[in-house]
């Protein structure tokens, strides 16, 4: 180990301040390989039994198998453990180049070819000291290694001693983080209150664990009554030596924290045989946030006397051994020491601790108010539970900090640091420290004259005295300025801008590099006590320790920028030497062929290696770090060496620098100062310039030779379903919060069953590094190796990642104790809820707030189900035109509430005969053709999104169909609940089918005066929203019948404009009786067959149309203009929609006419102003009176229609108010909108279809023919009209088609210029053809040569007279006796 660095300044006062490394070896007891860990545990079967699992992480090139008595294994080479713990210290292979000092007992992970991720493993046992010596007490005498005894200590290696025990049994740790293992009546508690966030300490008068302690001292200084600390730890020698500081003798009440190593469950047991980790990720990039793996130990149990503790406290169980990095900005080289609490609970029995996890090494860059940001991913795996984040207190954070003295002595405690710093002469001299003679360890001829010691004055002119020792300096501490929400777990860290700047709220400026973090997430159970901010003593509480690394942001030139050339030397950051950033072009797999490289211009920090260490300081180590104290801003150094900013570009190449705090502006030719009179010669590691432009803008412009942009780097990003722009991918959305507050995707499988889903991740950068990286994963989880996937980038470089996260379904067999995957839900050992996370990164920035957490859950196989028997299979159900429908259907999966399932609704597209769609019973033939096809409307749909990366259970859905007129068909539409998670190929998990029916229905107002005289429908609104000094129209779809034989009236109204005032007229009998007929379009009954429609009013006289038959549905237009001039219009008012092969005069071709008439809007006159004003309500349309028939679409407007106007509005299916259309619209589909002149008995709605409407083709009673057509075919159909215009359309022919009902055409086949398949359409006007595509359904027709069928009797057959006599005289007159037939025969087999 290295001693803190020394600065020292140079010698030319102008110049910065350079930093340099002091490189002194310690004793690497200290050795800093511990990054990360987290501890969770489970109740098992067994009373009082916790299993637990510890997610770690640790440095790489470290030497494993050398020290603490670690082992390593491949075991898929041997499943015995190596190491080599006889190793001299100073012969480390890990630590030199030296090949020599290969060793293959050591492992350095230094071999890429191994397949380390795949069955490498560590062990951690427990012991104390880097030697690997037993706890005290111990018991049998011996330690499991001991020095030779020919040789002094530290000389040479250990040797395993066979008189000892594998493992002492017998030994403790001390209570208290400050006790030193000595006296055995000190060991007690430490006096501190640990629940208290900071971890203050209790001084008081209770000076037992203190951090100072006396010990007579009188070898060196006889007589005197000194006093020195009582040993110094981390030189601890089994030998028992009594003189100093080999005083390892003396410890045998405790194993001292400081020395301790192991897995310890708080009830005096520990883990004898070692926590096994198995590694699972590995970083060999030697970088600084690189050179680490990560690890996740197997399961290992321990069975507890009790469920508590006394007074219901819980165990305390730790995992603690080596210390942190020493580069820490804060607890370097501490202890670290990750604690859990156990405690079980009769009233939950299988409750378990909480989970959380979070990145070994976490880079931030810095953050203006409000900070940086970032959220701990935790969660608690029972029902109901929630989680609680707090800041670990002391103990919590490890307990004690390492202190060394310039001279490399370590020391742990108040008094042993004192008087190291003492003895060295570079202590404070104040009364506290180098001046009292309680604990300096010097005389007191020494004290009294210490201010005058001439190696102090040196040491003080070299600004070498070390300051005092205080618990903020000390112990151990969080990041400053740092919180965290209780309940969400949102960190907050107010950093500064820079290296140099405070934030907007004045926080800051924090310095750049390492931070450890430590924070301990509690379980709250409901009914808990939960006050904000508050720890509880008695709650289940996990530990998340991980370092950060603050960097001020990265930046980097655009592709053009040269590469490796000009500005000077490349700015090196921690992430890369070589300054450069981005996947190489060069070909290969992952991480290759990516984006190509660009020039680093700006932040991310500096390093550079130290040198003066054997083998020339090559090594990558953790305090390799340097960053310039000049290049704070950007991270990066700049033009003028002075701290010059520069932000102007000038034509002439030059920059112009200003804030210059020592000298003019200078400019600068590539990278370098200009000025000739500026002195450059010293030594001066200069890394280019970052170049000009605005101090906020998003873009600055380096200095390398040509100004190439240089751009901000921005954050990947996972690639989602829902993801922006045209970049769609797989990665589980975050749609949920789950209890914890944490957003999460949720994934439910079944206990069995493989869990797998993949990742994508997406970097917009013109350069990228884009990785996809998990928080941690438990036991037997996996992530498949990073492979590319092509982007849709306008530059069209690969910049996305995809990786596939696996987890299948294992458990242990009881008698190997191998682990083994299984298909089987009763063995599956796997957590059935838990939650990982993952994160993208650029190497830069990360994706942490929020991280990308997926929740699983695992459950008992079940079966999906309908929720009820309704709807049951084969409901009918009606709509109408632009009127919702919907079908509720509801499925369920799992009978536990706390569970959900991946399960949908979903569509059946295609019939399976004789499976689906078919009745329940045979009694209701409901799927009988033709509707035993399977047709979805266009425009149907979910009213509810179904989310398939979603855990839904029970599903609630509605399908809703809101027809257009394009879709008035008949629908069989089929459904089954799925369950997602299960359906892998021919294994699916699903409902039975059902299958509905909607039909879309039109409806029509029919009336019958002989059923119900007098009855009509009325409007007393419609005339009060015409002007009688404009024009108005009506139109309507009628359908007279003929009534002779009904003795219904000869004349009957359809529509009418009606008025109340005093002038009474009769008109017709009965029907106007008492009315006055502004005007009425009615139908006059000619014969049994025929009639006609005509105009009437009682000043304008009697107009009829021409005759038509009675039972055909017909359009009546009346139009009237504003002086006068009408016309009655039937069957449309210009030629049109005919039959293509045909000629199709209209036969009632209408009737001019003239009219002063006008309907009654309540107007009255003023003779002596000649205006009008509003009169009482006088006016009344009314429809139907006295009619036999049926009426549809009735539409009035306050202008007059053209004839053009007239056709169009013929044909248009839905005519909306408003603007230019109608003022009113009645198609009668709401019968509630209905007013009637007296309630009806059988007059009313009636469900039938018009001529408007677009009919669709169900079946096709023959479905094949000749050829040559001419077959008369009947074809099924939805909403046929029973009309003049119906059309047949076979491919592209079209032909007459015959009404037969509305659910049958006959239809004469036209022919077809060779064998093929022809779609059906219907048309109910000639023009407007069913739409296939909009109702989910094509019926072909096949067109066929024509062929002879014979029907299998004595007699059947063909005959052609004279065929044999022509053979026979050929094979005469050819002397060919042979024959040959052939044809195309198609037998039909029967029993």
């Amino acid at each position: 180990q290295k001693a803190m660095a020394l600065p020292w300044r140079a010698p030319w006062a102008a110049g910065p301040i350079c930093v340099f490394l002091l490189l002194v070896r310690l004793e690497i007891s200290s050795a800093s390989h511990f990054r990360y860990g987290s501890i969770k545990w489970a109740p098992t079967q067994v009373e009082n039994e916790a299993e637990f699992e510890l997610q770690v992480a640790f440095r790489k090139n470290y030497n494993w198998g050398a020290l603490f008595k670690e082992k390593w294994r491949n075991t898929a080479v041997d499943p015995a453990w190596t190491s080599d713990l006889g190793l001299r210290a100073d012969l480390l292979p890990c630590d030199s180049e030296d090949v020599t000092l290969d060793n293959p007992r050591i492992l350095c992970f230094d071999d890429q070819t191994q397949p380390y991720t795949t069955s490498y493993e560590l062990l951690f046992p427990t012991g104390m000291g880097e030697n690997g010596n037993d706890l005290v007490p111990n018991t049998d005498g011996q330690d499991a290694f001991v020095y030779p005894a020919t040789s002094a200590p530290g000389d040479v290696g250990k040797i395993a001693n066979s008189l000892a025990d594998q493992e002492n049994t017998g030994g403790t740790v001390c209570k208290c983080r400050f006790h030193k293992g000595v006296d055995a009546t000190w060991d007690e508690e430490c006096p501190e209150t640990t629940t208290n966030i900071g971890g203050g300490l209790q001084t008081g008068d209770d000076a037992k664990n203190n951090m100072e302690t006396g010990y007579p001292y009188t070898s060196n200084y006889p007589g005197a009554t000194m006093k020195q600390p009582t040993y110094y730890l981390g030189f601890i020698d089994p030998a028992a030596s009594n003189s100093a500081p080999y005083l390892g003798g003396q410890i045998s009440t405790c194993t001292p924290w400081s020395e301790v190593f192991g897995f310890f469950y708080g009830d005096g047991a520990f883990n004898n045989e070692g926590v096994v980790v198995k590694v699972t990720e590995l970083d060999f990039d030697n970088t600084v946030l690189g050179n680490s793996f990560r690890g996740t130990s197997t399961k290992f149990k321990h069975t507890y006397a009790s469920g508590y503790r006394s007074g219901s406290l819980p165990w305390i169980a730790y995992f603690t051994g080596g210390n942190r990095l020493k580069t820490l900005n804060n607890n370097a080289q501490g202890r670290f020491r990750l604690e859990t609490t156990v405690k079980f609970n009769p009233a939950f029995p299988d409750n378990a601790s909480p989970v959380g996890g979070a990145l070994p090494l976490l880079p931030l860059p810095y953050s203006d108010t409000p900070g940086v940001q970032f959220q701990i991913p935790a969660y608690d795996r029972d029902e109901g539970d929630k989680v609680r984040f707090f800041l670990g207190n002391q103990v919590e954070q490890g307990g004690l900090l390492m202190a060394a003295s310039p001279g490399g002595v370590v020391s742990w405690h108040k008094d042993v640091y004192t008087a190291n710093i003492c003895r060295e002469r570079v202590g404070p001299a104040d009364t506290f420290n180098c001046r009292a003679d309680a604990f300096s360890g010097l005389t007191p001829s020494e004290t009294a004259n210490y201010e005058q010691d001439t190696l102090y004055l040196a040491n003080l002119a070299a600004g070498l005295i070390q300051p005092k020792w205080t618990e903020e300096l000390h112990l151990p501490h969080q990041p400053p300025d740092l919180t965290i929400d209780y309940e969400t777990g949102v960190v907050t860290w107010r950093t500064g801008v820079d290296m140099g700047t405070a934030d907007s709220g004045g926080f800051g400026p924090r310095n750049t590099g390492f931070y450890n973090l430590v924070v301990m997430v509690e379980e709250r159970k409901e009914g808990d006590s939960d006050e904000p901010e508050t720890r509880d003593p008695l709650a289940i509480k996990i530990p998340i320790d991980f370092l950060l690394y603050l960097y001020p942001a990265m930046h980097y030139c655009s592709k053009d920028c040269l590469i490796g050339g000009g500005g000077g030397n490349d700015l090196q950051t921690f992430e890369t030497r070589d300054g450069l950033y981005g996947h190489s072009d060069v070909g290969g797999s992952y991480p290759l062929s990516g984006t190509g490289q660009c020039k680093i211009c700006g932040g991310g920090g500096a390093y550079r290696n130290p040198t003066g260490e054997p083998g020339g300081g090559v090594n990558i180590e953790d305090d390799d770090v340097v960053y310039n104290p000049l290049a704070y801003k950007n991270g990066t150094f700049y033009c003028d060496v002075q701290q010059i900013r520069t932000n102007h570009i000038y034509g002439d190449g030059s920059l112009f620098a200003t804030d210059s705090s020592d000298q003019a502006a200078t400019s600068v030719e590539f990278g370098f100062v200009s000025d000739p009179t500026w002195d450059y010669t010293f030594p001066f590691d200069f890394q280019g310039c970052l170049g000009a432009g605005p101090e906020d803008a998003s873009s600055i412009v380096p200095y390398s030779g040509d100004y190439d942009v240089c751009n901000t780097n921005n954050p990947p990003y996972f690639l989602t379903p829902s993801s922006e722009g045209d970049l769609q991918g797989e990665t589980p959305e975050l749609l949920h919060t789950n209890a914890q507050g944490l957003k999460v995707g949720r994934i439910s499988r079944e206990l069995g069953q493989t869990v797998e889903f993949t990742l994508q991740a997406y970097d917009a950068d013109q350069c990228s590094e884009v990785a996809i990286s998990d928080v941690g994963l438990s036991f037997n989880m996996a992530l498949s190796a990073p492979t590319r996937i092509d982007s849709l980038g306008a530059d069209n470089a690969p910049k996305s990642v995809q990786r596939t996260f696996t987890w299948p379904a294992y458990y242990f067999n009881e008698t190997t104790g191998e682990k083994q995957d299984t298909f089987n839900s009763g063995l599956d050992q796997r957590d059935q809820f838990s939650v990982v996370c993952f994160y993208t990164s650029d190497q830069y920035l990360l994706t942490v707030h929020p991280f990308h957490c997926i929740q699983i859950t695992l459950v008992e196989p079940t079966t999906i189900e309908w929720c009820n028997e309704e709807p049951a299979n084969g409901d009918m159900v009606d709509t109408s035109i632009g009127v919702e429908k919907c079908i509720s259907m509801c499925v369920k999966k799992s009978p536990l509430d706390s569970f959900d399932y991946r399960i949908v609704v979903q569509p059946v597209m295609t019939e399976l005969a004789g499976v689906y769609p078919i009745d329940a019973t045979d009694a209701t033939k409901v799927f009988k053709f033709p509707y035993d096809n399977i047709n979805f409307p266009i425009s149907g749909g979910f009213k509810q999104e179904q989310d398939p990366f979603a855990l839904q259970d029970p599903w609630n859905v509605d399908y809703c169909l809101t027809p257009s007129p394009e879709e008035e068909c008949i629908f069989t539409v089929c459904f089954e609940g799925a369950d997602l998670d299960t359906i892998e190929g021919t294994n699916r998990d699903s409902t039975d089918i059902r299958c509905f029916i909607i039909r879309v229905v039109n409806y029509v107002m029919t009336f019958n005066p002989v059923e119900d005289d007098g009855v009509y429908v009325r409007d007393d609104m419609v005339s009060l929203q015409l002007d009688p000094k404009e024009g108005y129209s009506v139109s309507a779809w009628v359908q007279p019948l003929c009534g002779f034989d009904q003795n219904v009236l000869v004349n009957r109204t359809v529509f009418q404009f009606a008025s109340t005032r005093s002038n009474v007229e009769l008109v017709g009998p009965k029907i106007d009786a008492g009315l006055e007929v502004r005007s009425a379009v009615m139908w006059h009954e000619a014969s049994d067959t025929t009639g006609s429609f005509y105009y009437y009013d009682c000043h304008g006289g009697v107009h009829f149309a021409g005759e038509v038959e009675c039972k055909i549905w017909h359009y009546v237009a009346l139009s009237v203009a504003e002086g006068g001039s009408a016309h009655l219009y039937v069957d449309g008012a210009l030629s049109g929609y005919d039959v293509t092969s045909s000629i199709d005069p209209h036969k009632a071709p209408g009737v001019a006419f003239h009219t002063s008439s006008r309907p009654d809007n309540f107007a009255e006159y003023n003779e002596t102003s000649g205006e009008l004003f509003p009169g009482t309500n006088t006016g009344h349309f009314r429809v139907g009176e006295g009619f036999y028939g049926s009426v549809d679409e009735v539409r009035v407007w306050n202008r007059t229609l053209a004839a053009a106007e007239v056709d169009e509005d013929m044909f248009t299916r839905q005519a909306s108010t408003g603007g230019e259309g109608p003022v009113v619209v009645m198609s009668f589909s709401d019968n509630s909108a209905i007013q009637w002149s007296i309630i009806p008995t059988t007059t009313g709605q009636a469900q039938s279809s018009y001529p408007g409407m677009i009919p669709c083709v169900l079946g096709v009673e023959t479905v094949i023919g000749p050829a040559a057509g001419g077959c008369m075919v009947d074809v099924r159909v939805w909403q046929a009209a029973n009309t003049t215009h119906i059309t047949c359309q076979f491919g592209d022919m079209q032909t007459r088609g015959v009404f037969n009902t509305q659910e049958r055409v006959t239809c004469e086949v036209p022919p077809s210029a060779s064998p093929q398949f022809a779609t059906v359409r219907i048309s109910n006007n000639g023009g407007t053809f069913s739409n296939v595509t909009a109702v989910g359904k094509e019926v072909h027709y096949l067109y066929m040569d024509s062929v002879l069928f014979l029907p299998g009797d004595d007699w059947s057959g063909a005959n052609i007279d004279g065929v044999c006599s022509e053979l026979k005289a050929k094979q005469v007159a050819d002397d060919d006796k042979r024959v040959t037939f052939g044809g195309w025969f198609c037998p039909d087999c029967h029993p």
